[in-house]
């Protein structure tokens, strides 16, 4: 992810289980977040139409219910260049989770996703929505690995209504070397991909078996290989 500044004010969540932060509007960055226990968004929960959150670390936190360290509701905002690791959720999302609703197009950018876990869908990252609200998620430049999901998606999984959801475009993107732990019949390791056509994934390495959408078709650039990922000491 490479851009990250290496300074960060930490901010540790005490006492009560609650959101670190509920970002409304405005930009977080250069922090980290640790120790937080919401609902929805163990650390950061967004709900503002022009928030971002930038070189952010986000580890060790959890959500009862989906997004163990971040959750974005209904909203245009922008994630980029965060480290998102270690971190839980109950159903859904260990590491993000996004609900499209309304128009929004959130963008997930420049991210590294890892050893996240969440006990039902989508390990590193669930985007979920009600059929063809009209927005679009986008996911570019990111790194989603070694996150594990229980029932399935143990990488992304875009856990959608049977006949639409969110529009979801992947593009330059790694989801490799993910989990599931208790896999049903043709669960899905690193991208669920529900059952939308409308999603689309291009210039990105990932397994074959899993790069083309349900009633869509082959992306350009696809890579199946071992990405080789090396110690960050080396």
């Amino acid at each position: 992810t490479g851009r990250l500044t290496p300074k960060y004010q930490i901010l540790a969540a005490t006492g009560t289980a609650h959101n670190i932060i509920a970002l409304t509007s405005g930009t977080v960055e250069n922090v980290s977040l640790t120790g937080g226990s919401g609902t929805n968004g163990g650390a950061v929960l967004i709900t503002g139409p022009e928030a971002t959150l930038r070189n952010c670390r986000l580890y060790s936190n959890t959500a009862s219910i989906n997004g163990g360290a971040i959750y974005i509701s209904s909203t245009d905002a922008l994630v980029e260049n965060c480290y998102v690791y270690s971190n839980s959720a109950t159903e859904c999302g260990g590491g993000v989770a996004v609900y499209s609703l309304n128009l929004a197009s959130p963008i997930i950018r420049n991210c590294l996703i890892w050893t996240n876990a969440a006990a039902q869908y989508g390990g590193g990252l669930c985007i979920y929505g009600p059929t063809d609200p009209g927005g679009a998620v986008q996911v570019s430049e990111c790194t989603v690995t070694k996150n594990v999901a229980a029932s399935d998606g143990g990488g992304i999984a875009f856990r959608l209504p049977a006949g639409g959801g969110p529009d979801c475009d992947v593009r330059n993107t790694i989801s490799y070397f993910n989990h599931v732990t208790t896999p049903a019949a043709g669960a899905k390791t690193n991208i669920l991909w529900g059952t939308a056509s409308s999603s689309t994934l291009n210039f990105s390495l990932t397994t074959t078996a899993e790069s083309v959408p349900p009633g869509g078709s082959a992306g350009a650039g696809i890579l199946d290989a071992n990405p080789a990922f090396q110690a960050a000491a080396n």
